[in-house]
């Protein structure tokens, strides 16, 4: 069941949700630190999170998936927003060289399809970063926050969905220790928590981070779904 975006931007105004797209973003970056002239799409509710890319992508666009709620969204800056199905994704084999799936794979019907759409529209040489809730953590039992609703995920899982999809985990690892509390001590101590959680909190983060390249090799490729698509228009 997919969240309403409103309740989405909600969590990102808070001053919780702040803190959960600082740290998490700063993950991000750490992984794409060189995305120049890069095309990116921002899966489900990523547009707190592509903010991050400011200029120095190509074209940055998110899809944030119908029933979401939200049929059309002013750009913010340089980022596009168009609402889409994410079983469906309305952009052509091999347009984008990155994907940043984000408050998705735990609420899709089928995660399968899901990736493999993703894995279509990404190039080659494409890189994916997938951030879902942590089965084991906090977060993912409180549900006054949006990583408390749907499916969540532990390590093995999300590597072993990854693998079936055709993608080749890279690196995975898990951040958001900070409690998921409107506390001001925790809020405060944000990052030395992230710091201390990295060696004395193995398993009890509130998100699985993974980074991963496609598979180019021993591909099955689903059937053509049987709806007219439109596309997206990609700057080149």
């Amino acid at each position: 069941m997919w969240l309403k975006a409103t309740k989405l931007q909600d969590f990102y105004c808070s001053n919780i949700g702040k803190v959960a797209q600082r740290i998490i973003g700063a993950k991000l970056r750490t992984l794409l630190p060189d995305v120049k002239g890069q095309r990116i799409l921002g899966l489900g509710f990523a547009n707190p999170y592509l903010e991050i890319f400011g200029d120095d992508a190509g074209q940055i666009l998110a899809a944030v998936p119908y029933c979401s709620g939200i049929t059309c969204w002013r750009p913010e800056g340089s980022t596009m927003t168009i609402s889409a199905s994410e079983l469906e994704l309305p952009f052509l084999d091999l347009s984008l060289d990155i994907v940043v799936i984000i408050h998705a794979l735990e609420y899709t019907g089928d995660t399968r399809i899901m990736l493999r759409e993703v894995w279509r529209v990404l190039s080659d040489t494409g890189r994916l970063v997938v951030v879902v809730p942590n089965r084991h953590g906090l977060w993912s039992r409180v549900n006054k926050t949006p990583f408390g609703y749907g499916r969540p995920f532990s390590k093995a899982q999300i590597l072993q969905v990854l693998d079936e999809s055709l993608f080749t985990p890279i690196r995975t690892f898990q951040s958001l220790f900070v409690p998921p509390f409107e506390s001001r001590l925790f809020l405060s101590s944000s990052n030395a928590i992230e710091v201390v959680g990295q060696y004395l909190a193995f398993g009890v983060s509130g998100v699985i981070i993974s980074y991963a390249t496609k598979q180019i090799y021993s591909a099955t490729l689903l059937p053509e779904m049987t709806s007219k698509r439109k596309y997206a228009a990609i700057v080149e």
